[in-house]
C-alpha cells in the first residue's frame, strides 16, 4: 500500500539545496519542477553533458550554469541518432584516417561485392555476355577482375615490386584484407592500405573506360597512375606522425 502512495507523497517531499554539494542534479527535488531526470529522461543528461550522478554544484561555474550553448550540431544529432552496431572486422581496412574518399568509397562497393561487374549485369538480366572487359577471356566477377585477370595482375606485380617482392597474387578478397592488415618495417599496414586503395579505384576505372570509352592503356601507364596518386596521398599528409616515412618506404 505504502508503494502507491509514493508519487503523492513526492509531492511534499522537498530537498534543501544548500551549497548544491549534497543535493542530486537529476534524482532530487531541489526545484519546482521535481527531479528533472523525470522531466527531460535519461536523454536530458546527454543534452546538457551533466553526468547522471553529479550534484547541483557540479552544473554550476563561475558565470552561472554550465550548460552548452544553443547552436544546432549535425555530427552530435548524427551520432545521437544513429544505428549502433559491433564494428566489422573488415572496416578499418576500408575507413581510416587520411584514407582518399572516392577510394575508400569504392573499397567498401568492392568489399561488399557490389560492384556492376559484367556477372552480376548478366544475372539481372541487363547484359548477354560474361567476359572480362580488360582480358576478354574469363568471367568478369570483383576476384577476377581485381586479382586474377592479367591486366590486374600485371599492376599488383609492379606494386609488390615496391612492397613486398615476394608476395604472391591474391586469389581472394580474403587474402587482400589479410595482407592490408599485416605489417612490417618495410611495409607497414598503413602504406598497403593506400597502395591497394589506389590500385583497385584505378583497375575498375580502366574497366570503366573500356566499357564506356573503348579506351585501353597499358598496365604499366595505369601503375604510373597509381604511383603518382600514392606520392600525392602521402605528401599532403607529411606533417602527420604515421605518414612522414611512407614516401621513402613507397619510391625505394
Amino acid at each position: 500500500m505504502l508503494l502507491f502512495l509514493r508519487p503523492l507523497a513526492e509531492q511534499f517531499v522537498k530537498c534543501n539545496l544548500g551549497n548544491g554539494r549534497i543535493a542530486h542534479f537529476w534524482h532530487d527535488s531541489w526545484t519546482s519542477l521535481g527531479p528533472l531526470i523525470k522531466v527531460m529522461g535519461d536523454y536530458g543528461s546527454r543534452s546538457l553533458r551533466i553526468p547522471l550522478n553529479a550534484r547541483v554544484v557540479e552544473a554550476l561555474g563561475v558565470n552561472g550554469w554550465k550548460l552548452p550553448l544553443s547552436r544546432f550540431s549535425s555530427a552530435r544529432t548524427w551520432d545521437a541518432i544513429r544505428p549502433r552496431a559491433p564494428e566489422l572486422d573488415w572496416a578499418k581496412a576500408v575507413w581510416f584516417k587520411g584514407a582518399v574518399p572516392k577510394h575508400a568509397f569504392n573499397m567498401w562497393i568492392s568489399q561488399l561485392d557490389r560492384l556492376p561487374t559484367r556477372q552480376r549485369l548478366a544475372s539481372w538480366g541487363h547484359i548477354q555476355s560474361f567476359d572480362c572487359c580488360l582480358c576478354t577471356i574469363e568471367t568478369e566477377s570483383r576476384d577476377h577482375l581485381l586479382f586474377s585477370c592479367e591486366f590486374a595482375a600485371q599492376v599488383w606485380r609492379l606494386a609488390f615490386s615496391r612492397l613486398c617482392p615476394r608476395q604472391r597474387l591474391f586469389c581472394s578478397w580474403a587474402e587482400l584484407l589479410s595482407w592490408m592488415r599485416s605489417s612490417s618495417t618495410s611495409a607497414p599496414s598503413l602504406l598497403k592500405k593506400v597502395s591497394a586503395h589506389a590500385i583497385i579505384y584505378n583497375i575498375w576505372r580502366q574497366r570503366n573506360n573500356v566499357l564506356h570509352n573503348n579506351l585501353r592503356i597499358a598496365p604499366l601507364i595505369i601503375f604510373k597512375i597509381v604511383d603518382r596518386e600514392i606520392r600525392n596521398i602521402i605528401s599532403s599528409r607529411y606533417h602527420r606522425k604515421r605518414w612522414r616515412n611512407l614516401m621513402v618506404l613507397w619510391i625505394r
